[in-house]
């Protein structure tokens, strides 16, 4: 009986052009394949959302609790998150005279502000990490005019994804993150 030489395994792909998808992932990235962004499961999920809550870090996931849970007059997390990025984002006139840099310093400066008024800005910085998952509802801000003429959608996970990681960065998160 003569051998067979073995087959080369090359992948199948589906008239979409990409290839199958047996989890029923929702995105495709060309370097990863199929994840589902938020998705705990994987080392692609948290490429693609690494401030998705699964994610985090002790004190961090303790930041975004006490913001869930925090007293306030605004019932979600949502609508606290959405209105103060409005606040800082919302009024396209002022982004566009004073440039998209001076509105991150500016609410970069209201976390220093809390810690020296009430030594604490735990909902403040809990409040941008759950803005900054990307397993939420994406909510656009507004939509910003480059000089080069481009437009940037401001959306509340960009606006936060991009605070914490040029404004805030990562090595300050656990002293903001600290519990009152």
């Amino acid at each position: 009986m003569a051998e067979t030489a073995p087959t080369q395994n090359t992948a199948t792909i589906t008239s979409n052009g990409l290839p199958p998808n047996p989890d029923n992932h929702t995105c495709y990235g060309e370097w990863c394949g199929w994840y589902t962004p938020g998705s705990s499961d994987d080392f692609a999920g948290y490429l693609h959302n690494p401030y998705g809550y699964n994610y985090l870090l002790e004190p961090m996931k303790g930041a975004v609790d006490y913001a869930k849970n925090v007293n306030s007059i605004f019932t979600t997390i949502e609508k606290r998150v959405y209105d103060l990025l409005i606040h800082f984002f919302g009024d396209s006139n002022k982004n566009h005279i004073e440039g998209l840099s001076s509105r991150y310093r500016e609410l970069r400066t209201a976390f220093d502000d809390q810690l020296k008024l009430i030594k604490n800005c735990t909902e403040l910085i809990g409040l941008i990490l759950w803005g900054a998952d990307g397993s939420h509802p994406d909510v656009t801000i507004t939509e910003y005019k480059t000089p080069g003429g481009d437009t940037i959608t401001l959306t509340v996970q960009s606006i936060c994804y991009i605070l914490i990681t040029e404004y805030i960065k990562d090595e300050n998160l656990d002293k903001l993150c600290a519990l009152p």
